[in-house]
């Protein structure tokens, strides 16, 4: 019984951090919503709708897909994200920055440039990572009876 107790034990972290992932990858993005001890939905578009019938946070798709198993350790598992934009929707923006100047072009074709200047950034929170009490009480259920079925001998 305690070699087949160790041998779960050994898998759980990799399974918690499937649960996670999917958790925030295919479920957050999916409903468009962040739960943890109550639901909280993620701000609508503003301005142009230009796109609108999309979800939100998901233009190519390169953020939802870089969601993934960082680290798989028999004491821990992370997911994460490589992308440089993910934290800024993740805990939101709201900041003046420097735009350096640049070439842009013009709907006919011609191109001009753009002398550096402030904007005032205002990237709403989408939160689609981090600790959730829904997450943890999946993960401890998913624990608990894979260790039942190891002691049961199943």
């Amino acid at each position: 019984m305690l070699d087949r107790v160790e041998r779960v034990s050994g898998t759980l972290p990799r399974k918690a951090a499937t649960i996670a992932q999917n958790f925030s990858k295919f479920e957050r993005f999916r409903a468009q919503n962040w739960v943890d001890t109550r639901t909280e939905p993620w701000p609508k578009r503003k301005g142009r709708q230009r796109g609108k019938s999309r979800n939100l946070l998901v233009q190519t798709g390169r953020l939802k897909q870089s969601i993934r198993k960082v680290s798989v350790t028999p004491e821990k598992a992370i997911i994460g994200t490589d992308v440089p934009y993910a934290r800024v929707h993740n805990e939101g923006f709201r900041r003046n920055v420097t735009v350096s100047r640049h070439t842009r072009e013009s709907r006919k074709g011609r191109s001009y440039e753009v002398k550096s200047h402030k904007r005032r950034m205002n990237i709403p929170q989408r939160k689609f990572l981090g600790a959730s009490m829904v997450l943890d009480q999946r993960i401890t259920r998913m624990m608990a009876a894979e260790l039942t079925r190891a002691i049961k001998g199943g």
